[in-house]
């Protein structure tokens, strides 16, 4: 992570010799023969991917997407392209890349979630790598207003502004039946369409 100067600005924490190392890293994985997605053998991509690993354990480096794609002699743009079908290669290649790329995205998790990676930089390579997304849902409720019979509203009003002595007690005769609220309903939805 980077320090911040008294003036605001991003200084970088990184040490002389490390800026060797990610160039020798990098330029070491540029010199691999690029593999042809369409020609080899899914054992080729296989030990490839599986050297590219093992280079990054040897020099102390995240494995990542770009240096991932930099191993097999590709772009990340047409690696992703080889993952997801848009460029076509044989099933069992795309199978190979798919597996090893899961790993990728297994170790991005690992390094968010243990605290190996800054958070920001978490979710800008997760966005951009492996397809997540941030995701907000907006319901809509729609606003239904019911026709009602203004008789019974100002019976019931007159009821709830009653004192608890002048309350009538409920007897089962004076509890309507469903059949005589739906027919209320509809009495009081023809008075309000007429």
């Amino acid at each position: 992570m980077a320090r911040v100067d008294k003036k605001g600005l991003e200084q970088s924490n990184m040490k002389a010799d490390e800026n060797e190392n990610y160039i020798r890293h990098s330029m070491e994985l540029f010199a691999y023969l690029p593999l042809n997605m369409r020609l080899c053998q899914p054992n080729e991509i296989e030990e490839r991917c599986l050297d590219y690993f093992q280079k990054c354990i040897e020099d102390n480096m995240k494995p990542n997407v770009a240096g991932f794609a930099l191993a097999i002699g590709c772009t990340r743009v047409t690696l992703m392209n080889y993952i997801s079908g848009v460029t076509a290669i044989p099933s069992e290649n795309q199978a190979v890349l798919i597996h090893f790329y899961s790993v990728l995205n297994s170790l991005m998790e690992d390094y968010i979630m243990n605290g190996k990676m800054h958070p920001l930089s978490g979710v800008f390579l997760s966005k951009n790598n492996f397809g997540y997304k941030d995701s907000s849902e907006i319901v809509q409720v729609e606003n239904k207003v019911e026709n009602v019979n203004p008789e019974r509203l100002i019976e019931e009003s007159k009821m709830l502004l009653q004192e608890p002595d002048e309350l009538k007690p409920l007897s089962a005769n004076s509890i309507p039946t469903a059949s005589e609220l739906i027919a209320e309903t509809k009495k009081g939805d023809k008075q309000c369409n007429s």
